[in-house]
C-alpha cells in the first residue's frame, strides 16, 4: 500500500542568493580568465602582434551584476583592437588625390586605395570555445 504525502518547501531568495551567488560569480570569473587567455593565444595564432600592445592590453574585467546573474567581460584598452577584430574595408582617395600616412619606417606613403584588414574573429572564437568545464 502506498502512502501519498504533500511536502511544500518554500525558499527564501536572498539565503539562495547569499549561497549560490558566490559560486556563480567564481564560475563566471574563471571562465571570463580562460576566454581572456584563449584570446591571447588566438592574437598570437593570427599573427596579429607587431609591438605586443595588443596581447598585453586584453585582460578580464571583474564580476558585477546580482548574485545569480553576474557578468564580466574580456576587454581591450587599445582602439584599434576593434578593427582588428571586426575587420576593415578598403579605402579609395577621391579623384585626383591621394591617401597619405607614415609607413613602419617613418616615410610619407601615398596611395590611391588600401587593402584594409581581414577581420580575426579572436574575441569570438575565444568565447564559443568555452565549455562548462572552463567554469567549473
Amino acid at each position: 500500500m502506498a502512502i501519498r504525502a504533500e511536502v511544500k518547501v518554500t525558499l527564501d531568495p536572498p539565503r539562495v542568493s547569499a549561497v549560490v551567488g558566490g559560486f556563480t560569480r567564481e564560475a563566471v570569473q574563471r571562465a571570463t580568465n580562460v576566454a581572456a587567455q584563449r584570446t591571447k593565444a588566438n592574437i598570437a595564432a593570427l599573427g596579429r602582434v607587431r609591438t605586443g600592445a595588443m596581447l598585453r592590453s586584453v585582460r578580464a574585467t571583474p564580476v558585477e551584476g546580482p548574485p545569480l546573474q553576474p557578468q564580466a567581460r574580456v576587454v581591450s584598452d587599445l582602439d584599434y583592437t576593434l578593427y582588428k577584430e571586426r575587420g576593415t574595408s578598403g579605402s579609395v582617395a577621391r579623384p585626383g588625390k591621394f591617401l597619405v600616412w607614415r609607413g613602419r619606417s617613418g616615410a610619407l606613403v601615398f596611395a590611391k586605395r588600401t587593402r584594409g584588414v581581414p577581420a580575426g574573429n579572436f574575441m569570438r572564437d575565444a568565447v564559443n570555445s568555452l565549455t562548462p568545464a572552463d567554469f567549473a
